[in-house]
Order: C-alpha cells, then structure tokens, then sequence
C-alpha cells in the first residue's frame, strides 16, 4: 500500500492541459502541493503540459511507475488496465463512472476490470474515485475543491484523522468541515464503486500507522462482513477510535445507493456489526464533530481560559458546563478584574465566570466597560459573549461596541440564544465574529479561532489576518 500512497512516480493517462476540465486539474495540484517524485504525463496529442515532457502511452515511459491514473472515458479503462498490468504497474487509480452503478454495458465493463487485476500484481482504486490525499507522505492525488489552489484552498492542517469514504465529494468535503473545527487530518481516502480495494483495505493499513488517532468512515454498502470485523477489531487493537456515517438505511437510499456506487447495502446487518464492535455511529456531521472535539480534548486537559460573559445567568451556566467538552477552562475571575468590573455593573450582577452582566448591562451601555476590562487582562485566552441579537438594541449600533470587537486581540465568539437580527449578523459578519444560536457551536468556534490563532506567524497578534484565514 506504501507504493500507492506515498508513489516515487506517477503516470497521468488521458491528462488535459485545460484547468477547467477534471482531466486538467489534477497535475496543477500535484504541483502546488509540490510532489517530490516523478511524474508522467500520458497524451499523445500533446508534447508538454505544465513544463513536463509528454508520452502517448504508458507503455513508453521509461520505467514502471507506482500509480497509473486514468482519466479518460470508462470505454477506454479496460484495455489501459491491460497496459498496466502488462507494464507491471502496482497500481491503478480511476476516476471514471459509468461502471457497475449504471447496469447494462456498465456492468459488463466492471467485470471486464475485476477479471483483468484478479491473480495479477496490480490492484485497483476505484472506478468512481475521487482519489486520495495522504498528508503524511504530502501525496494530494484528487482534483477535489477541496485541494484546489486555484479555488483559492490552502493545505489541510496535518493531524490524527483519517477520513474513509466510499463517496468521493462527501469524503473530502467531510475532512474539510473537520479540519475547519480544528481537527487535523491525516488522510483522506475516496474508493468509489470498490471493483478491486475496498475502505477496509485501507481500515488495516492506516490502523498500523503510528501518527493516526483516528478513522471516520463513510459508507453505503458492505460486501464482506468478516473482512470489516478484522480491520475495525484491529483498529480498536491499535488504540485507535473508528467512527460510522453509514447511509442507505431506507427504501429510497438503498435505490440511491446502487445508482451511486452500485453497492447492494445490508443495513440490518452492518448496524449489527457496528453495535457489536461499539463503532459510533452518527446520522448528523455536526454531531460526528462534536463527538471528536470531545474525544480529542478528553485526551489532554483543558488548557485554554475562556471568559463567559452573559446577559441571562441561565445560558451562561449552559456554556459553562460544557466547555471542558471543547479543551476550555471557566476560571473565576482574579481579583484584580473583579476590582475593575465592580464599579461599571449592577450591583446584583454575579462577578464569576460565567460573569452575568443581567440585561441591564446592555440597557445602560455598561457591557462595553466590561468587555473593556477583561479583554485588556491576560486573565482570559478568549471570550464568549452570550446575549440575545434578536431585535436591533442600542449595543449593535454602539460605536464603541463595534470597536471593542474589531480591536479585540482574542478570539471572540457570540451565542445568541434567540436569531439574531439580519442588522446584527451583518455587523459580526463584517468584523469576522462567528455567531451561532447553539453553545455547542459557539464553543466550537472559540476552539478552532484559538488553534487559528496559535498557528498565526503574527507575533503582534493581527486578528484581522488570522480571522480571514480559509
């Protein structure tokens, strides 16, 4: 598996030297993220693309490469695959559709694939893949947006996660929403309609590797239940976690299923695998992140220091409980900000952490002296601000409001606990502050603006360029 996923040389067969079409995306990212072997570039049509000498086919280049890509037509798959096999490439990756997903002649092209790699030394990834990105090996060989530097993307920050997908654009599209919650990820591995290796291969081979934490599964079908009860048992050997999005559960989904990737799903039996091994399963994203902030911040203690600073005693105690969850501290305040925010709150407001600043903090301008004062001590990593946005108060028009959040040299997010108004999200919109109507979310945000901020080169702290960051 090292050769298909961290290759010395690759062929692109069928590769394009226009950016706008699939077939030309592929190499530009190669590029950008600066592979370090060798690349073939197959067209014979072409001399050079992208400053790489050209070749007709694959059986003219110079040596075996690790990988062979095909991105060509699913009519002209077979008889590459020949080639590949005839060069004694390791292995295949194929992009194309138009396979077992779609019957009839499909259906006969994906036997004509299985039949050509069975009892040969090649294997194949795909057909209907969206390829992969290892990060350990900095191999991004997709053309997924998600990679995509003309989009404008940056590479995902390295971690522990691996993402497997049977889908390709929810694969990368899954690592993305946890990279942008501060999960770091390790790989993402996209398999298609699996005629030859399949997520679990891949289960077994990341569940050695010492650098990953854990592998998030997304998945219709599964053909071989003894072979997935090997892999994850081994994962959960290795200490690691697997967690399962498995779709395809209804009527409609099985149907959409075998239109997607040509599966055959068992759902009765797959969620009696899952339960048995304890696997999380999640129907929700939002929930699969939740679940993982949680379990990566259960494993080192909370370090971060949050001050809560509420209009209503209720929502901040809700914050307040559950942001150990997300790595965060609610320290009580020091004695020297209790000094400061005495003389500018009500009497009645409760000087702890959450700090209940009562909603006549926002009626008398208060709140902004309060906010003053703790954003200029070292007390506090970040602050979340919890209020409710929903109708245009005088606090969303107060100058010095808007300044203290546009200067603020710590991560501020918003819990608004009723929608807040099209006026107020326009204004957090337009100085970068995240705001939510869930504490989940909100405490979400202040952990993936603090591991924004740590990762910042700015040694003056400039929020503006960290907050911007994709």
């Amino acid at each position: 598996m090292d050769a298909l996923l961290s290759p010395k040389s690759i062929a692109l067969i069928g590769v394009s030297a226009d950016i706008e079409k699939i077939s030309g995306r592929l190499l530009p990212i190669l590029q950008a993220y600066r592979f370090p072997g060798r690349i073939y570039p197959i067209n014979p049509k072409r001399t050079e693309i992208c400053g790489l000498t050209c070749y007709a086919t694959l059986l003219d280049l110079p040596e075996s490469p690790d990988v062979a890509v095909l991105l060509t037509p699913n009519t002209a798959v077979p008889n590459l695959l020949r080639q590949a096999v005839d060069k004694g490439v390791p292995y295949v990756l194929i992009y194309s559709s138009g396979f077992n997903e779609v019957g009839g002649d499909g259906e006969r092209l994906a036997q004509e694939v299985q039949d050509l790699v069975c009892g040969t030394n090649t294997r194949a990834l795909g057909p209907n893949s969206e390829g992969f990105y290892d990060l350990g090996s900095a191999v991004a060989l997709s053309f997924s947006p998600v990679l995509d530097p003309l989009r404008g993307r940056v590479p995902l920050k390295q971690g522990g996660t691996v993402v497997l997908s049977q889908s390709g654009g929810l694969g990368f599209a899954i690592a993305d929403q946890l990279e942008s919650n501060g999960i770091g990820i390790r790989a993402i591995v996209t398999t298609g309609n699996e005629l030859d290796l399949e997520i679990v291969d891949f289960l077994k081979y990341y569940a050695g590797e010492p650098d990953v934490d854990r592998i998030v599964l997304f998945f219709e079908g599964i053909r071989d239940l003894g072979a997935w009860r090997s892999a994850l048992s081994k994962v959960q050997a290795s200490g690691k976690t697997a967690l399962a999005i498995h779709i395809g559960s209804s009527q409609v989904g099985v149907e959409a299923v075998r239109a997607h990737t040509g599966q055959t799903p068992s759902s009765d039996e797959v969620q009696e695998l899952l339960h048995s091994l304890n696997i999380a399963q999640f129907a929700d994203l939002d929930d699969l992140i939740d679940f993982t902030l949680r379990d990566s911040r259960s494993q080192g203690s909370c370090q971060s220091r949050v001050a809560i600073v509420s209009t209503s005693g209720g929502a901040g105690i809700w914050c307040a409980d559950l942001a150990p969850e997300y790595g965060l501290r609610v320290p009580r305040l020091s004695i020297d900000l209790v000094r400061k925010l005495q003389p500018v709150l009500p009497g009645y407001a409760s000087l702890l952490n959450p700090i209940d600043v009562t909603a006549q903090a926002i009626f008398d301008g208060s709140i902004c002296s309060a906010l003053s004062s703790i954003l200029s001590l070292d007390d506090f990593d970040a602050v979340l601000f919890v209020a409710t946005l929903g109708y245009d108060h005088k606090l969303i028009n107060d100058p010095q409001f808007q300044e203290l959040l546009q200067n603020s040299k710590k991560p501020i997010s918003v819990f608004s606990y009723t929608p807040p108004s099209s006026e107020a999200k326009v204004l957090l919109e337009s100085l970068n502050i995240p705001v939510s109507t869930s504490p989940r979310q909100a405490l979400r945000q202040i952990t993936r603006c603090l591991q924004e901020y740590s990762q910042t080169d700015n040694a003056d702290g400039d929020v503006e360029t960290v907050r911007k960051q994709p």
